[in-house]
């Protein structure tokens, strides 16, 4: 039983209601033994009425008439308080049955033969009303008293009473006795139809708090969810997704001009790569803590992925103020990060595009900062830029461009051109290089400078590359049959081609269909081809190598210029950048690096051939300096298929 702090209502129908609406068995309990209460509590008076009115007439004297009903009115309205107060249940029902049993008793034993049917009648409707009420308590104590009373009053009148009235008072007692065990067979079989009827209830109730609290936890599953898809785990910033989700919000909702920012930490992967991932994470978490701190309300910072974030700037719009708060953010790089015993100091690049006057949508807008964050970039990082009207154009042509690529291969708009390659001691010829162009329209050619980059954006490059290669096979037949000799031709690799585990295959595959030699294929790559990925490209070259292609390290000198990745790669041949030969100044300087570099690389059996020779003067430069081959305009442009097919005939002496 529970206690109720809540007082019952004042009427039996307003009890009766709420007991129909209940579905918890110990409130039903607890209105029932209420509405005992207001049914004993009359019969109680008006039996101590009677009682009082007829003792008056016998053996009572006035005041103890009043006496009499005096206390059978007490213990009626005591038993009224104690139903409403807010004592246990339990408790409640003790007292109730005491007063009860007092009043039963008194109503007994109060010596007026008068009222003696009266009384058994007020009994009788008390044991009925008794037995009618869902506890227990009140029942046993109207009864067990009018029992003991009963037998109490039968042994003394034994001595005294005719046997007629002996005989009354047994039947009496045998009377009670039957409504004690009816009513407590009753009162079982109704606690059990009650205990059944609430067991569901209380079993329904438990289903649905067990539903609610799956329901509960599948939502907050959702909400989880929902934040590790829409926010960076790392930073706790808006991802991509939902910083774009933001930035389309306010582009549709913008009522005045907002900025947006898009930033890229510079040098980022030497951390990870010279510190470890871990640094780099707290690296970044530092970062974007710092930038967080420095935003103005309303305005949004998120991680798009790296190390690149982007800002959404409400605050202000004016380009000098954008540019003093954007010098804010970048002043926390003017302090050292500490990660464990490590000391950070770097520096970012901001890429700035305004809404409307740079574009309206989301995509467009973060698409204009990354251009301008592309031109910081390209001129040195560390540094603030604004998307202009150049840019705007530049990304313009190569939207042009990557729309109509996708058509270029089957609309059969590629070709491909014969740059030669010559000894520089014999001036024989060693073979060819074959480059790729985009006859984009009558007046327009692309070149590989913007084929390439465009290709791999738009996923193309695999493509591209193996047309060219599957053309360059049938090209070296055509070469042999009309020299009768064989050249080798050189295929450029992009370093989107090598990030494909599959690369080797297709090549192989390619060269075997053709039926052309693999030794006359040499695939060019230029060192970022494997930079950032020396194990795998350690695997498709030794892949291709094993099947007979010759590899070549194009460009050298250009880029990362190392020699560590040399020793671990199988290199036929490596080709120094023209590059590096029109920056030097001095021709004995030049000279003598080139001679170097030629030395090592035959001590590890690989021979070298110079690029983009325009000059005399660079020629013989590079004959002073032993290496193998030389190929530039100087000594061959490149030559379409008509032009080679000549070439080749002249060469031949056809």
């Amino acid at each position: 039983m529970r206690q109720n702090q809540r007082q019952p209502p004042r009427t039996i129908p307003a009890l009766l209601r709420q007991i129909s609406r209940s579905n918890d068995i110990h409130e039903v309990e607890e209105k029932e033994a209420v509405i005992s209460a207001y049914f004993l509590t009359p019969v109680l008076l008006l039996s101590g009425l009677v009682t009082s009115i007829s003792g008056r007439t016998e053996i009572y004297t006035f005041v103890q008439s009043l006496i009499f009903f005096s206390v059978m009115l007490f213990c009626s309205a005591a038993i009224l308080v104690v139903v409403r107060s807010g004592l246990h249940l339990h408790l409640r029902n003790h007292i109730t049955g005491g007063l009860i049993s007092l009043t039963i008793l008194m109503q007994m034993f109060s010596g007026i033969d008068a009222v003696e049917s009266v009384n058994i009648t007020f009994l009788l409707i008390i044991l009925v009303i008794g037995l009618m009420r869902v506890d227990l308590t009140l029942f046993l104590y109207t009864v067990l008293t009018s029992i003991g009373g009963g037998i109490l009053l039968w042994v003394r009148l034994i001595p005294a009473e005719p046997l007629s009235d002996l005989f009354l008072h047994t039947v009496e007692l045998t009377l009670f006795l039957v409504i004690l065990v009816v009513g407590l067979a009753l009162h079982r079989l109704f606690n059990n139809l009650l205990s059944v009827y609430f067991s569901q209830i209380i079993e329904s109730r438990k289903q649905y708090r067990r539903l609610k609290l799956a329901n509960h936890r599948l939502t907050e599953s959702e909400k989880a969810l929902f934040r590790l898809a829409s926010r960076d785990s790392l930073t706790d910033l808006p991802n991509r997704e939902k910083f774009l989700r933001e930035l389309d919000r306010q582009c549709t909702r913008a009522e005045k001009p907002f900025v947006v920012v898009f930033i890229d930490l510079d040098n980022f992967k030497k951390i990870n790569d010279t510190m470890g991932h871990y640094v780099g994470d707290r690296y970044l978490a530092g970062v974007a803590h710092q930038f967080s701190g420095c935003l103005t309300a309303g305005d949004v910072l998120g991680r798009i992925g790296g190390d690149e974030f982007a800002m959404i700037i409400r605050s202000i719009s004016d380009k000098s103020e954008v540019f003093h708060y954007i010098e804010k953010l970048s002043s926390i790089f003017d302090t050292v990060f500490r990660v464990e015993e490590y000391q950070l100091r770097t520096s970012a690049s901001f890429g700035v595009s305004l809404f409307p006057q740079d574009a309206s949508s989301a995509v467009s807008l973060l698409r204009a900062a990354d251009r301008a964050l592309y031109q910081v970039k390209e001129n040195g990082k560390n540094n603030i830029c604004f998307f202009n009207d150049a840019m705007r154009e530049q990304m313009s042509v190569e939207q042009r461009i990557d729309a109509a690529l996708a058509r270029a291969v089957a609309d059969d708009e590629l070709f491909v051109v014969y740059q030669p390659l010559f000894g520089l001691d014999s001036g024989a010829l060693l073979g060819f290089e074959a480059l790729v162009r985009w006859q984009m329209s009558k007046s327009e050619v692309i070149f590989p400078d913007v084929l390439i980059p465009a290709a791999e954006k738009t996923g193309l490059i695999d493509e591209i590359g193996l047309w060219v290669l599957r053309h360059v096979c049938r090209q070296i037949k055509e070469i042999e049959r009309i020299s009768g000799t064989h050249y080798p031709v050189s295929v450029n690799v992009s370093a989107g081609q090598m990030r494909s585990p599959q690369f080797a295959g297709s090549v192989t595959e390619i060269i075997r269909e053709e039926q052309v030699d693999p030794g006359l294929i040499q695939l060019e790559m230029t060192e970022s081809a494997f930079i950032h990925n020396l194990a795998l490209a350690a695997s498709i070259m030794a892949e291709l190598k094993e099947a007979g292609v010759h590899l070549t390290v194009d460009h050298f000198g250009e880029g990362y210029s190392t020699f560590n990745y040399l020793r671990r790669l199988p290199i036929d041949t490596l080709k120094i950048g023209g590059q590096l030969i029109r920056e030097m100044k001095q021709p004995e300087e030049a000279s003598r690096l080139i001679r170097s570099i030629v030395t090592m690389m035959h001590h590890m059996s690989i021979r070298v051939i110079s690029e983009g020779v325009e000059t005399e003067n660079q020629l013989s430069m590079l004959k002073a300096s032993s290496c193998d081959g030389v190929q530039g305009f100087l000594l061959g442009k490149p030559m379409d298929e008509k032009q080679l097919a000549l070439f080749i005939r002249n060469r031949a002496g056809c």
